[in-house]
């Protein structure tokens, strides 16, 4: 498990350093920024997903090094299964309410946190 950790914290140290790394010398805004993470990010989840990675290797890139690069990958990837498996209203459901809810989350959060 201790290994598992490891390889974890040091993918994730590794695509946070390169998400930085992107917003310091990409030339655009932080949205366009955003936008070309999450989608190169998704693209190499992808990738990953269909060939074959040990376990290890796995959790350094796909969870450790992209849960860092991106948090959108996942999520992409996540939604892509359900529909290949025709739960087609089960996926439109997910990414309504997920990025619904996270949009009133974020104003909640900015609420409570400028009332202290």
């Amino acid at each position: 498990m201790l290994l598992q950790v490891i390889y974890v914290g040091i993918g994730s140290f590794l695509g946070g350093v390169l998400r930085f790394l992107c917003f310091y010398f990409l030339p655009f805004g932080i949205v366009f920024q955003l936008f070309c993470i999450n989608l190169l990010g998704s693209f190499c989840l992808g990738i990953l997903s269909q060939i074959f990675l040990p376990n290890e290797w796995r959790l350094f890139f796909v969870v450790g090094f992209l849960g860092s690069f991106t948090t959108f990958s996942t999520f992409s990837y996540e939604v892509f299964s359900l529909l290949q498996n025709s739960e087609y209203l089960f996926a439109l459901t997910y990414v309504f309410f997920s990025l619904f809810l996270s949009i009133l989350a974020v104003m909640a959060g900015i609420y409570i946190g400028r009332i202290q």
